[in-house]
């Protein structure tokens, strides 16, 4: 929150969303969730005037990122790549598709991947009631 004022913090912003979500499952979960905290953390600053801003251009970057990347997805024609291009925007199935496999189930970055994508599968059968 005190960097928002910074002078290279606009930099920051671009280093935060390709460091911490851009290359993870679920991207636009995750920073939707990440947006939803700088708000509220936004509203409790005396003057929230920078981190809003801050928080403007963190939302632009992510909707363009979402853009690119689904348009991406429609271009690969060979499934591995479209499964991990298609976890990367939230698709459960497709993360389980890739995190099942060797020699990512060996790689603990991708088995967090695959405890979230189950998690998030089974809340969105909760949700359709099955």
């Amino acid at each position: 929150m005190e960097l928002a004022t910074h002078a290279k913090s606009a930099d920051l912003v671009t280093t935060l969303f390709y460091q911490g979500y851009a290359f993870t499952f679920d991207v636009p979960g995750r920073s939707a969730r990440a947006l939803a905290r700088l708000e509220r953390a936004s509203r409790k600053l005396a003057d929230g005037t920078a981190l809003k801003e801050r928080i403007r251009q963190l939302a632009e970057m992510r909707e363009q990122w979402i853009a690119i990347t689904t348009e991406s997805l429609r271009n690969i024609d060979e499934e591995s790549s479209r499964n991990f291009i298609a976890a990367y925007l939230g698709d459960a199935r497709a993360a389980i598709k890739v995190c099942s496999r060797p020699p990512y189930n060996e790689d603990p970055q991708f088995r967090e991947w695959l405890q979230e994508a189950r998690r998030k599968r089974e809340r969105e059968r909760k949700r359709r009631g099955g």
